[in-house]
C-alpha cells in the first residue's frame, strides 16, 4: 500500500507558528518583575526613564545591523537586499523619538552621555550584529517580526504608563507614532518572510531569533527595574 503524501506546510501555517513563538516570548515578558511592577503602579519616573534610555541604545543600532545583512548576500538575493536596505532606511533615526520622550518627561539629558547599556541590552545589540555578520541572513527577519509586531502586545502596559504619569501622546511618541509605523512594517515583514524564507532551516532560524531577542528583552526589563531601584 502506497502512503499518501502529506501536503507541504503552507506559509500561513508557518506564520501561525511564528505567532505562537511570539506569544510564548510575550508570556515570559509579562511574567517579569518589571511587568508586575508596572501593572501594580509601582513604576517610578526613574524606571520609566531607564526603559527609554535602554530603548534608545538598541534602537539607534537597528538600522545599521539591518543594513549590515546585505554585505553577505549574493546577486541571487537582490530582492532581499532591497528589502533590508529599505527597512533600514525607514528605521533610521527612530531613536530620536526616545530622546524626545525623555526630554518631555523631565529626564536630565546631561546624564545620558555617561550611561552605558545594561548587560542584556548590550547583549541584544551584540547579538544582532553577530547575526548579520555570521549567520543565516534571512534569520534577521525574526527580529523584525518580533519587534514590528510588539505594538499588538503593548496596549495594556502603555495605557498603564500613560495613566500613571498622566502623559500625553506627544510624550509617548516612540510608542504612539512609532506604533503606527510598526503596523505597516509588520505587514512588510510578513511579505518578506513569504518571499525569502525558502527552506525549513530558514523558518527554524527565524523562530530561534524571535526566542533569543525576546528573551534578552525580558532580561533587560528586569535589569532596568534593578538598576533604577
Amino acid at each position: 500500500m502506497t502512503a499518501t503524501a502529506q501536503p507541504a506546510t503552507s506559509t500561513d501555517e508557518r506564520i501561525a507558528h511564528l505567532d505562537a513563538v511570539c506569544d510564548e516570548v510575550w508570556a515570559k515578558i509579562k511574567a517579569t518583575k518589571y511587568y508586575a511592577a508596572l501593572l501594580a503602579g509601582q513604576v517610578t519616573p526613574a524606571i520609566m526613564h531607564r526603559y527609554l534610555v535602554e530603548t534608545y541604545f538598541y534602537v539607534r543600532e537597528n538600522a545599521k545591523n539591518q543594513a549590515a545583512v546585505v554585505l553577505r548576500l549574493d546577486d541571487t538575493q537582490a530582492a532581499y537586499a532591497k528589502y533590508c536596505l529599505k527597512h533600514a532606511l525607514e528605521e533610521n533615526g527612530h531613536e530620536q523619538m526616545c530622546l524626545h520622550d525623555l526630554r518631555t518627561t523631565g529626564f536630565d539629558m546631561a546624564t545620558l552621555p555617561g550611561l552605558r547599556p545594561l548587560p542584556a541590552t548590550a547583549g541584544l545589540i551584540g547579538y544582532l550584529y553577530d547575526l548579520a555578520a555570521r549567520h543565516n541572513p534571512v534569520a534577521r527577519l525574526g527580529y523584525s517580526y518580533w519587534a514590528e509586531g510588539a505594538h499588538s502586545y503593548l496596549a495594556e502596559g502603555m495605557a498603564k504608563v500613560k495613566a500613571l504619569f498622566q502623559l500625553s501622546d506627544n510624550q509617548m511618541t516612540f510608542f504612539v507614532a512609532h506604533g503606527a509605523i510598526d503596523e505597516k512594517h509588520f505587514q512588510d515583514v510578513k511579505a518578506a518572510l513569504a518571499a525569502h524564507c525558502v527552506t525549513e532551516q530558514d523558518w527554524a532560524d527565524v523562530a530561534w531569533v524571535i526566542r533569543v531577542t525576546g528573551g534578552l528583552t525580558a532580561t533587560m526589563l528586569d535589569e532596568i527595574l534593578e538598576s533604577a531601584q
